[in-house]
């Protein structure tokens, strides 16, 4: 499948702006509202189990805890704040303008002894916006909790659509395979989290990667004699936050994913199914956290449930996790989702 740059019209361009200062204005003008979590285990017989859990009094407490920096970054002193030292801006892939950039988180001082697990984080942005300075903060926590982190920038729709957003996040893995022992990463102990468009490209990688061959070419501009498939490292564990799971389910006429996967589905269905982390669920793939809001309407709860119903029946160590009255932007937000991300990774990397 072969990526196609196409011009970006001046009306998306507009409408890509406004989004993103709506994003930022909203993020440091609202502080999220509390809300206990719902942790929901589906069964084997279709069943659901839920509990409630209370908040974690170690988690971050305030909006500044969790919002995303500005373009410019200019909170560098966080970084020690956390005990972090944090490499900007290290190119893992010569593309264009940021694409290829990624920011490396590491324990300050890093171990004398030992690897440490590591978190690739993959940022939201409608596959058309958004930066790895949006996850700086989920970086800050995990890192400060043992984790080494790597922020990443990809490629952006509709100038690059689909399947480049994907490679991009392959490119990055085979980046930090390379540089596992400047950093002291334990490969093995490897996990990657994402929300939004993030969590669907974490979703759709992790799915993709122990399907036949030609199914994992289908979701890349890569030839299927690329040695660089036989080198991409695995990931041992992922969290999701508010993921689009399924495009299959767009009535077949619909151009609202145009800009992202070149058509409609009805002209274009190989290419929806192939962008569809539900399609390729299997048994062996990563244990999953999925978190999303109740009460989200930008992307609606039915499709993570549905994700995860297909996960526990292929036999996938998954759980899902709700937060009442939350919506897309606020469960990004919201204390929670960094406690139950922290929690799962400690859980599944061995921290």
């Amino acid at each position: 499948m072969r990526t196609q740059p196409i011009s970006i019209s001046p009306h998306l361009a507009a409408i890509a702006i406004v989004l993103n200062l709506h994003w930022h204005v909203f993020v440091y003008a609202t502080k999220p509202t509390p809300a206990d979590l719902l942790l929901c285990q589906t069964n084997r017989d279709g069943t659901s189990e839920c509990e409630n859990r209370d908040k974690n009094p170690s988690s971050p407490k305030t909006l500044d805890d969790l919002a995303p920096s500005s373009q410019t970054d200019t909170r560098r002193d966080d970084d020690a704040k956390f005990g972090v030292k944090r490499i900007s801006d290290q190119t893992y892939q010569d593309l264009d303008e940021s694409a290829g950039k990624c920011d490396v988180f590491l324990p300050d001082p890093l171990p004398d002894h030992g690897k440490l697990p590591c978190v690739i984080l993959v940022h939201g942005g409608g596959w058309v916006g958004g930066d790895k300075r949006n996850l700086r903060n989920y970086a800050h926590q995990l890192t400060k909790n043992g984790f080494v982190c790597l922020t990443i920038n990809y490629r952006h729709a509709p100038q690059y659509p689909f399947p480049a957003q994907v490679d991009d996040v392959r490119l990055a893995m085979l980046w930090l395979k390379d540089q596992q022992s400047r950093f002291k990463i334990d490969m093995d102990r490897l996990g990657m989290f994402g929300y939004s468009a993030g969590g669907h490209l974490t979703a759709l990688v992790s799915s993709v990667a122990n399907r036949p061959m030609d199914v994992q070419c289908n979701t890349s501009d890569w030839r299927i004699d690329d040695p660089r498939w036989k080198d991409l490292p695995r990931i041992k564990a992922i969290c999701i936050g508010g993921p689009p799971c399924d495009f299959q389910r767009l009535p077949l006429d619909n151009t609202s994913m145009k800009f992202f996967l070149g058509d409609s589905r009805r002209n274009s269905p190989d290419v929806y199914l192939a962008a569809s982390p539900l399609a390729h669920v299997s048994q062996g793939d990563p244990p999953t956290m999925i978190i999303h809001g109740e009460s989200d309407i930008m992307v609606p709860l039915r499709g993570s449930q549905i994700f995860h119903q297909a996960q526990i029946a292929a036999g996938i160590s998954s759980q899902l996790t709700i937060l009442p009255k939350q919506g897309h932007l606020l469960t990004f937000i919201n204390p929670q989702t960094v406690t139950q991300m922290i929690r799962h990774f400690k859980a599944q990397l061995g921290r």
